[in-house]
């Protein structure tokens, strides 16, 4: 089924360049090759993972793909690439719920092939953990249940660690016999009444189902039609056919042991979608799950990370499993197994190399201990154990490999602190603030950039002096830690800024987006550019910074003294962030200018070290030329890290010489950054620079200059949508949404109405581009309300209503003495109106104004007055004569559509009538025919 496109105001944004060749391949690519083609993209790393992607931009490769799920003949040589790929995009993106495959992933359970059911397994459980109810389907449930079931006990030699013994050994012997039997019981109520079928209890009992010559579909048709076993019984008894059959095979007996685990996962995270069903079989599994778990040798390493994956799924579902994690935390011997598992992988698997398994079973275990961290007693337990102690100095481990084994090690420590603070105190304890800021520093800063600030260090302590400072001076000065050139973003968004004081100056506004820039600016820009690009960080390694940002901002919040955080090293760090924020991401950007806004305000006597080492110009740099990554965590972070710079007089200079919020603002209309400015995203960004401007006045008066210039660069995407993709109405939706919050403050609102912020707002109503519903729409409604907050203050109702009755007249004036309202207005007998069925852009744009008018004036008691003013009484009289035209054009309307209507009947009896004396002229000619025949 495919896949259903979101509706209303959410924007689906543009895939990046490499997976967008990708896309367009794999729509082009033929059914033949296209399994070859998702195989080498799933290798490519340069593909997968990438950052923050949205299931809707794959919308129509899904659809493709869902076609081929679907085709019975599509071979296992396809279908694997495509659920593994599918399983990629899961692990990548989201918005999850919208995959619309789950009926064939249903069908597909029942394949012969145990690796494409493993496939299958694995896809269905990163699905159930974003929610899908279509899960909740019994059928669905009750196929994975019959995979999740046991086979027997440990006395019947049936356990998963029995089966997964080898052959040559004692256990792996005891499992065969019993194995191999069928046996299988049903009820037959008597509905059934072909040949054999038997009515009460019927068992099914085949010993040693593997010495037979038929294949498992032989026997199941046989088995199948001889019992009359019901269609909703097929497929566990094809199930429990397949496993006797195939349980003499050491490997294929561990298959079905995988199979067995994974469903387990499937059916314990899908919980949410199976309320008020039957108990699912996880609870008798987990005592088998952790023997699995506990043995030494005899395991695959591969089943025991399926293990962990199951209890981590069991763990996290608290409310309904609420004595599993007692279970796992209190009892000695499984609390055990964890921590020996653990001091297993640190000592024995971490020190060497790890291969794919090492490191799927590394980081397994730890997304295991983060559940088992946020359960009940957990985190106590954990502690206890000294957890802390042998996590903390993995966070130094450096290898590449082990990259995502670092981050989540740190995601365990965060939950682990979260829960007690004495957790929190170890930590600081073992010097962990210092471990991440290390961490940090290496992550952040170039290679040469530390050889060199080492050397300066080394060289200083030879000579006496101290190298406390010189990490910092030689980060400062070295060209690859501070930013890049500015990007073709920041050259648009200047583009925008030049036009925008050009037409600022033109309306009267003064210096309206005019965006002085700070004494040296010049000289500055240009040692910038002459500086060398940071190249773009790995995915792997955004997600281990933003990892280690949070933890040291949970360590700074839980009482580490900001001396402590804000030390040279992390100085450096944060330079080289915000000098180079398009390669570090959104994400990293914003957990750095949140941990350094957390820190001055923590201990605002820092401040003036942070802004003499030059950090402060770093970041209001990248603002003020438009060089910020194009997501919302980032911009919103702006306003406060600005704040925070304020606090001091020499900060407040430095953030006044700068001018920061126009740049910021003027972002909107760069192409790229529709992602970064959504409705969502427009009332925080609102917040924040609405508490900005109410501590620091001064920034008043610029920032509604920047707001207005803001509404100004909107009026001129008309010449630059064509050709950048900028959406003005997303645009304006965003613009409303953010003075809707930003006007709450009544000397706010009189700036703005100061700067003739009212008038460029209404303006926008004029643009060719807006649509002729726009009044209707979501993005008018948002425009009436910040005008209505506007106008709730008592120095701006009047101007607001006199600025609202001068644009709709002016726009009634356009409609009014267009053509098609001239010739309505005159139209005679002798000179009809002759209708075009199209609707004049004046009239829509007309019709636009009047309805925001009406939503701003329905609640505003200063329009009473304004209605008697000559403005008001000129509009009114405009009103009604457009009325009259309006009127005539939908009188003129219904005789048009009547003339076709009766058109239409005319010709159709004609034709009918023509139709008619034809076959009666062939009538009458046949009859003289047969006439002169006869005679």
């Amino acid at each position: 089924m495919k896949i259903k496109k979101p509706t209303g105001r959410r924007t689906i944004l543009p895939l990046p360049l490499p997976q967008k060749k990708l896309f367009d391949e794999l729509l082009e690519c033929s059914k033949e090759d296209l399994g070859a083609k998702l195989s080498g993209a799933l290798q490519d790393s340069t593909l997968f993972p990438y950052e923050k992607g949205d299931l809707h931009q794959w919308a129509d490769v899904l659809d493709k793909l869902d076609t081929l799920l679907e085709d019975p003949s599509s071979p296992a040589s396809l279908l694997m690439p495509i659920l593994k790929f599918t399983n990629s995009l899961m692990e990548t993106c989201s918005y999850r719920h919208a995959y619309n495959s789950l009926e064939h992933l249903r069908r597909l359970l029942e394949w012969d092939d145990t690796d494409g059911v493993l496939a299958v397994l694995e896809l269905l459980q990163n699905l159930a953990g974003s929610r899908v109810r279509v899960l909740g389907d019994p059928s669905f449930v009750s196929r994975l249940s019959v995979l999740a079931e046991g086979w027997g006990g440990r006395e019947e030699g049936l356990s998963m660690l029995v089966c997964c013994q080898q052959d040559g050994t004692a256990e792996g012997h005891k499992c065969a016999p019993s194995g191999c039997s069928l046996r299988f019981e049903f009820y037959n109520g008597g509905d059934d009444k072909s040949e054999g079928a038997k009515e009460g209890l019927v068992t099914i009992n085949i010993p040693e189902i593997h010495a037979l010559c038929e294949s498992a579909e032989e026997i199941f048709n046989r088995v199948s039609q001889h019992y009359g076993v019901p269609p909703e019984l097929h497929f566990c008894l094809k199930n429990r056919i397949r496993l006797a059959k195939e349980f003499m095979n050491e490997d294929m007996r561990r298959q079905r042991v995988r199979i067995r685990v994974s469903a387990i996962a499937v059916l314990t995270a899908a919980q949410e979608a199976r309320r008020g069903s039957s108990p699912p079989p996880e609870h008798e599994s987990v005592p088998e799950i952790l023997e699995l778990l506990r043995a030494d040798s005899g395991v695959p390493l591969d089943i025991q990370t399926l293990c962990l994956r199951a209890l981590t799924a069991v763990v996290s579902e608290r409310p309904r499993q609420s004595g599993i994690p007692t279970l796992l935390t209190t009892a000695t011997a499984q609390h055990g197994v964890v921590m020996a598992l653990i001091r297993r992988t640190l000592s024995v698997l971490f020190p060497g190399e790890m291969g794919p398994e090492e490191l799927s079973f590394t980081t397994s275990l730890l997304q295991f201990t983060h559940a088992l961290a946020g359960s009940s007693g957990g985190a106590a337990a954990l502690n206890n154990a000294g957890v802390v102690s042998m996590l903390v100095p993995v966070i130094s481990d450096d290898h590449a490999d082990r990259i995502q084994v670092v981050t989540q090690v740190l995601k365990v420590l965060e939950v682990l602190m979260n829960c007690s603070n004495s957790v929190a105190t170890c930590f600081r304890d073992l010097g962990g603030a210092s471990v991440v800021i290390d961490r940090i520093y290496v992550e952040s800063v170039p290679l040469a950039v530390r050889e060199a600030a080492a050397a300066a260090a080394a060289a200083a302590a030879a000579t006496g002096f101290g190298g406390s400072g010189n990490v910092l001076s030689v980060a400062a000065s070295s060209p690859a830690a501070v930013s890049s050139p500015p990007s073709a973003a920041a050259a648009d968004s200047s583009m925008v800024d030049a036009d925008s004081a050009g037409a600022g100056g033109a309306e009267g506004s003064g210096s309206v987006g005019d965006g002085a820039a700070a004494p040296g600016t010049d000289a500055m820009e240009t040692s910038e550019a002459e500086q060398p690009q940071m190249a773009p960080l790995s995915v792997w390694r955004r997600k281990l910074l933003d990892a280690l940002l949070r933890t040291l901002a949970f360590v700074h919040a839980s009482g580490a003294r900001p001396r402590e955080i804000a030390e040279h090293k992390l100085i450096a760090a944060l330079k080289s962030i915000f000098g180079n924020p398009m390669a570090f991401g959104g994400v990293s950007f914003e957990k750095a200018a949140s941990l350094l806004t957390d820190v001055i305000h923590s201990d605002p006597n820092c401040l003036p070290q942070l802004l003499e080492s030059g950090l402060g110009d770093s970041i209001l740099n990248a603002v003020r030329q438009g060089r910020l990554p194009p997501a919302s965590e980032a911009i919103a972070a702006v306003p406060g890290v600005l704040g925070a710079l304020c606090l001091n007089a020499q900060g407040l200079a430095a953030v006044t010489a700068a001018q920061p919020l126009g740049p910021l603002l003027k972002l909107l209309v760069v192409p790229g950054y529709a992602g970064a400015f959504t409705y969502s995203s427009a009332p925080i960004l609102g917040s924040t620079i609405d508490e900005l401007l109410r501590h620091n006045p001064a920034l008043l008066d610029d920032a509604m200059r920047d707001c207005v210039a803001m509404l100004l660069a909107i009026r001129r995407l008309e010449q630059s949508e064509a050709d950048h993709g900028v959406n003005l109405v997303q645009c304006v939706d965003f613009a409303s949404s953010l003075l809707e919050t930003l006007l709450l403050h009544g000397d706010h609102a009189r700036a703005f109405v100061k700067h003739l912020g009212v008038e460029n707002a209404l303006a926008l109503l004029s643009l060719p581009s807006i649509p002729r519903s726009f009044g209707r729409s979501e993005a008018g409604r948002r425009l009436v309300l910040a005008l209505r907050q506007l106008s709730s203050h008592s120095h701006a109702a009047q101007p607001v209503a006199r600025a609202a009755i001068e644009c709709t007249t002016k726009a009634l004036q356009a409609a009014v003495s267009a053509g098609v309202v001239s010739q309505l207005l005159t139209a005679t007998p002798d000179k009809p109106f002759l209708y075009t069925g199209q609707i004049p852009p004046v009239l829509a744009t007309a019709e636009t104004h009047c309805t925001i008018l009406h939503g701003l004036l329905s609640r505003n008691s200063a329009a009473v007055r304004e209605w008697c003013t000559p403005e008001g009484g000129e509009m009114v009289g405009l009103v009604v004569k457009l009325s009259q035209a309006v009127r005539w054009a939908l009188a003129a309307a219904a005789l048009h559509r009547e003339a076709e209507a009766k058109a239409k009947e005319g010709k159709a009896l004609e034709s009918a009538t023509g139709d008619a004396m034809d076959t009666d002229s062939a009538g009458a000619g046949a009859g003289a025919g047969a006439g002169a025949g006869a005679g």
